[in-house]
C-alpha cells in the first residue's frame, strides 16, 4: 500500500511538471507572436496615447490626485482635462456624481464606480452645544427637525432653548436628495438657508458661533487633507439612533478616519454618493484603459487625502469586470482572431492554477489544516440575515415568540448560527427547570469551542426541542422553524418583551452589530493563517459566512465577552 501512495504521489508530480512545462512553451511562444505583431505598428499609433478627462468641478481635486500619482508611476502619461462639460468625450474617460447632467447620457457605456463621497454635518467648534453632541450625536429623526427653518435647539435635541440655531446647506445639487433622503423627509420640507458656493458656507461656520452647515467631506479639509478645516468640527451621526456616540461610531477625529468608517460600514450610507467612471464605448483606447484600471485598483489610496472614500472589493471586482482588454487600430494581433493567443492565454490561467494549488498546499503543510477542515462559504451581511417579522428579537441574539396556547417558542436568531459554522454538539436544559432573563440557557458546540446563550424572558422550561440533540444542524438550516429551542411558560412576557426588537428595528440593530464584528475580527483573528483568507476580505471590511467556525476557542471567548456577555 505504502509503494502504490508514493507511486500515485510521483505519478502527480510528473502531471505537474508536464503541464508546467507545456504551458511554460505555449505562454511564452504566444508572448513571441504577440511582440512580433506590435513590432508592425506604426509610432503614430504606439504614442496616441493621450488621456482625456472629462468632469465636474466638484471632482478637480480628486481628479488631481489621481493623476499626481499616477504620473508618479507613469512619467510620461499625458493628460487632457475638460471642467463643466455638460457631454461626455469620445473615446475618454468620464468622471461624474449622480447629480451630473452626464447621468443620463445615452452616449455613455456601462457605469463603473470609481469611489464614494461622504455628505457631513458640520458646526463651529465653539458653538455651546458641540459637548452634547460629540456624546450623544445627532439622529435620522433629530435630522429632518434640524434641516427645516426655524427649528430650535429644543426641538432638535431637547434642550438648548437658549441657544441660537442657524442652519445652512451648500448650494450642491446633490445634497438635498440625499438629507432627504437619511431623514425620510421629502425634498420639498428641506427649508435651510442655501449658500451659493462651499467655500462661502465654510467661511458662515467659521465665523458664526451658531451656524450648523451640510458639505461634503471633501469640502471641509484643509489645506494638506489630512484634518479639518480650522474652526469646524463635524457633528457626530448616532447611527443607530440609541441616542449616545458608542465606542465603535467614534470616527470622526481625522478625515481619513471618517473616510474609512464609511468605507467600513461606520457611516451612514444613505449619506454615502457614488462617483462613476464612464466612456461612450468600451473598450477604451490603450492608455485610457490602463488609467481607469488604475484608479480602479491603486488609485483607491488617493482618495481619503482628499476627503473620499475608496471601494469595497465587490465593487473593485465589478470594476475590473467592467473593464474589457484595450483594442488598437492596426496589425496587432486580437484573443478573437487569434487562436494561438487564446491557447496562450488558457496556459497562463492553468500556470496561475497551479501556482495556487501549489502555495495553498505549502500553507497547509506549514499550519497543519486540511483542507478539509477549511469551510469555503459565501459573503456574510445583514442581508444575508433571517429575521421573520411577528417574533421579538433580543441583544442576546435569541428571539421570543409566544404561541396560542401561551407559551412561548424560544431559539436563537440566525446571526449566530451564520457565525458560528455547522454546530456539532447543543448543550440545554431539562424541562421543568426555572429561568431568569439574562440567565445561561443553552450552550452552543462547534468542535468543543462554545459559545453560551442567554434567555430573554423569565420563566419555567416546560419542552426541549429533541431533534438538536440529535442532529445540533438543525439551528444551521432554520433557527426559527425546526431549529426552535425551548417552549416556556412566561412570568414576566409583557415587561420583558419592552426591551426586545421587532423585526425592522432588529435589521438596525443587527447592521452595527456587523460593524463591530468586523472591528473585532480585524484586532482578533490571526492574519498569518491560512483561514484567515476566508474571514476578513480586507478590501472594503466584507465577512465571509462561519466567520468563527476554525479560529481558535480563545477568539470565541473574546466573542462571547464582547458580543454575548455584554447584552445580558
Amino acid at each position: 500500500m505504502q509503494v502504490l501512495i508514493q507511486s500515485i504521489k510521483r505519478t502527480k508530480m510528473k502531471t505537474y511538471l508536464l503541464l508546467f512545462l507545456m504551458g511554460s512553451f505555449l505562454f511564452f511562444s504566444n508572448r513571441g507572436y504577440s511582440a512580433e505583431g506590435k513590432n508592425d505598428q506604426s509610432d503614430a499609433e504606439v504614442t496616441g496615447n493621450n488621456i482625456t478627462i472629462v468632469c465636474s468641478p466638484d471632482l478637480e481635486n480628486l481628479i488631481a490626485a489621481w493623476i499626481s500619482a499616477y504620473r508618479a508611476e507613469e512619467a510620461g502619461q499625458d493628460f487632457l482635462i475638460n471642467l463643466n462639460a455638460d457631454k461626455p468625450a469620445d473615446g475618454g474617460i468620464n468622471f461624474f456624481t449622480s447629480n451630473s447632467p452626464l447621468t443620463g447620457s445615452d452616449a455613455l457605456a456601462e457605469k463603473i464606480v470609481v469611489g464614494h463621497e461622504i455628505i457631513v454635518p458640520v458646526m463651529n467648534v465653539n458653538n455651546p452645544m458641540l459637548a452634547k453632541l460629540s456624546k450623544e450625536g445627532i439622529s435620522a429623526g433629530e435630522f429632518s427637525q434640524l434641516l427645516s427653518a426655524g427649528a430650535t435647539w429644543d426641538q432638535v435635541k431637547g434642550e438648548g432653548e437658549n441657544i441660537p440655531l442657524r442652519v445652512y446647506i451648500a448650494d450642491y445639487d446633490l445634497l438635498v436628495p440625499k438629507l432627504a433622503g437619511f431623514s425620510e423627509m421629502k425634498e420639498s420640507m428641506v427649508t435651510a438657508e442655501s449658500i451659493s458656493s462651499s467655500e462661502e458656507l465654510l467661511s458662515v461656520i467659521q465665523k458664526d458661533v451658531y451656524a450648523v452647515g451640510f458639505f461634503r467631506l471633501a469640502d471641509v479639509l484643509s489645506a494638506e487633507g489630512n484634518e479639518f478645516a480650522d474652526g469646524i468640527s463635524i457633528i457626530p451621526i448616532d447611527k443607530n439612533g440609541n441616542g449616545q456616540i458608542e465606542g465603535f461610531e467614534s470616527i470622526y477625529s481625522t478625515p481619513s478616519e471618517l473616510a474609512r468608517g464609511a468605507w467600513i460600514g461606520k457611516y451612514p450610507r444613505k449619506l454615502c454618493c457614488e462617483v462613476f467612471a464612464a466612456s461612450t464605448s468600451l473598450p477604451m483606447n490603450a492608455a485610457s484603459n490602463d488609467f481607469l484600471g488604475w484608479v480602479i485598483d491603486e488609485g483607491q489610496e488617493p482618495l481619503t487625502a482628499v476627503g473620499f472614500s475608496s471601494l469595497s472589493t465587490r465593487e473593485k471586482t465589478a470594476g475590473m469586470m467592467a473593464l474589457r482588454p484595450s483594442t488598437t487600430s492596426g496589425s496587432t494581433p486580437t484573443a478573437s482572431g487569434n487562436p494561438n493567443m487564446w491557447v496562450g492565454i488558457t496556459a497562463v490561467l492553468a500556470l496561475l492554477i497551479l501556482v495556487i494549488i501549489a502555495v495553498r498546499a505549502g500553507l497547509k503543510r506549514r499550519s497543519g489544516i486540511r483542507s478539509e477542515d477549511i469551510e469555503l462559504t459565501s459573503a456574510l451581511n445583514v442581508n444575508s440575515i433571517q429575521a421573520p417579522a411577528g417574533l421579538f428579537y433580543d441583544k442576546t441574539h435569541t428571539w421570543a415568540f409566544m404561541e396560542q396556547n401561551g407559551l412561548v417558542k424560544l431559539g436563537v436568531d440566525d446571526f449566530l448560527p451564520h457565525v458560528t459554522g455547522k454546530l456539532s454538539q447543543i448543550r440545554m436544559k431539562a424541562p421543568g427547570e426555572k429561568i431568569r432573563k439574562g440567565e445561561k440557557i443553552l450552550t452552543l458546540v462547534r468542535q468543543g469551542k462554545q459559545l453560551h446563550i442567554y434567555s430573554p424572558v423569565t420563566g419555567v422550561i416546560k419542552k426541549q426541542n429533541e431533534l438538536l440533540d440529535e442532529d445540533p444542524s438543525q439551528i444551521n438550516a432554520d433557527p426559527y422553524i425546526t431549529g426552535w429551542v425551548y417552549q416556556v411558560e412566561p412570568a414576566n412576557w409583557l415587561r420583558e418583551t419592552k426591551f426586545m426588537f421587532m423585526a425592522d428595528k432588529f435589521i438596525e440593530w443587527l447592521d452595527d452589530e456587523f460593524v463591530r464584528l468586523k472591528d473585532f475580527l480585524a484586532a482578533s483573528a490571526n492574519a498569518n493563517t491560512v483561514v484567515y483568507n476566508h474571514i476578513v476580505l480586507q478590501d472594503g471590511g466584507e465577512l465571509t459566512d462561519n466567520v468563527l467556525a476554525d479560529l481558535e476557542p480563545k477568539v470565541w471567548e473574546e466573542f462571547q465577552t464582547q458580543f454575548i456577555d455584554v447584552s445580558r
